[in-house]
């Protein structure tokens, strides 16, 4: 299918052969990296590219997809002339359907006729978008295929519609993995014949240590952290890949610690939680700016993130750029994102988990440790790095 359509008529024909033209004037100044493309292949000049971001329903609110999304799109828009367009639909929440009637019929037929040069669908949640679009100009990314491999975790519908947007994402010329782990998930369960390329997501550049000692003590009065207590965070939904009910099993065994959970709790964890009565160990807060956020990672005294499986894990990036010592699972991409800087436990043994803040917490030396070398592996993560290995990416797909 060309980018550059070709009616009948001659003043059309005409007009497609003033494009090819320029199109082959372009790969002649430098261009190169689009891959080779035949002699007959009518192209879209690649300083007139449009590129359209397909992002998750607007009522479809997860957070880590709206900031995959917003940054994406702010550094592709920094490092292309390219004409960057987001897509998206409101969405629908119907009580019996739910998401499935806008986010596999509406938002597909939408998306049929708002096609560009390159369609970037930028959740794999999302791939019934690729059953609407031109396959050999559509890109997915991949953030993780945990409802198969935590397969007991997921309902008969659940999963039955996760596959169907999977195997439209499948569909697609090219596929981004968040991360080597994600890669791997996705070879051992299907077969791509396509490429996946690995891009890791970015940080947020506003993740940092605060040095000013006035704002840190801001900061905690804000959130009353106490000079008594020892602080435990963890970020994000509670899922039950996140395993979220080992946190609270161990925090009997800790008197001295506090949790902060950034986010909600299931109902089953709330009623765990009452059973093991460590309400008064517990604060919650939820739809933090992001100033709050990066506050919190820098008084609190370690990040506690014993996930089961993860596709990428952005909570111990932005708790390592912060200098926030990281207590995490050995498992899925976790190794990737933490490298030799976290604590690693078996997310399986509460011992592991116990044994490992009571570490953290009281080793001075290992606490420095995660802290200084944290800063350096938090580097390697970085949204101009990932917007320009996305851009080379658009670049090798050819517009024929």
């Amino acid at each position: 299918m060309n980018v550059t359509f070709i009616p009948k008529s001659a003043r059309a024909k005409a007009r497609g052969e003033v494009l090819a033209q320029k199109a082959r004037s372009a790969m002649s100044t430098g261009a190169k990296s689009a891959g080779k493309i035949k002699s007959n292949t009518v192209l879209t000049p690649l300083t007139a590219m449009k590129i359209h971001l397909f992002r998750n329903a607007r009522l479809d609110a997860k957070p880590s997809m709206q900031i995959y999304a917003d940054k994406l799109a702010q550094h592709l828009r920094q490092l292309s002339p390219w004409s960057i367009q987001e897509i998206s639909i409101r969405g629908t929440k119907l009580p019996l359907l739910k998401d499935s009637l806008s986010k596999d019929f509406f938002y597909p037929v939408y998306a049929r006729f708002r096609q560009g040069d390159i369609n970037h669908i930028i959740d794999h949640s999302y791939g019934s978008l690729a059953y609407a679009l031109d396959p050999d100009r559509t890109v997915v990314t991949c953030h993780d295929l945990i409802p198969l491999e935590l397969d007991s975790q997921s309902s008969w519908l659940g999963k039955k519609k996760f596959l169907y947007n999977i195997r439209g994402m499948l569909r697609a010329k090219s596929i981004i993995a968040d991360s080597e782990s994600t890669k791997q998930s996705i070879k051992k369960h299907f077969s791509y014949k396509g490429k996946i390329h690995v891009i890791y997501p970015g940080v947020d550049e506003c993740f940092k240590k605060i040095n000013d000692p006035h704002e840190i003590r801001r900061i905690k009065a804000k959130f009353k952290i106490e000079k008594k207590y020892e602080y435990l965070l963890h970020v994000g939904v509670s899922i039950p890949s996140k395993n979220i009910e080992m946190i609270l099993n161990v925090l009997p065994a800790l008197p001295q610690c506090r949790l902060i959970k950034i986010g909600s709790f299931g109902r089953s964890q709330l009623e765990l939680i009452q059973k093991l009565n460590i309400e008064n160990q517990i604060s919650i807060f939820s739809n933090l700016e992001l100033n709050n956020l990066v506050g919190i990672y820098n008084v609190v005294d370690a990040l506690v993130f014993p996930s089961f499986f993860e596709g990428f894990g952005l909570p111990v990036a932005e708790a390592l750029a912060c200098g926030c010592p990281v207590i995490c699972s050995n498992t899925s991409s976790l190794p990737e994102v933490a490298g030799d800087v976290a604590h690693y436990i078996d997310p399986h043994s509460e011992n592991s988990l116990e044994a490992a803040i009571e570490e953290v917490l009281t080793d001075e030396t290992l606490r420095n440790k995660l802290i200084q070398k944290g800063f350096t592996q938090a580097q390697k993560f970085n949204w101009q790095k990932t917007a320009s290995e996305v851009l080379n990416l658009y670049k090798q797909i050819p517009q024929s």
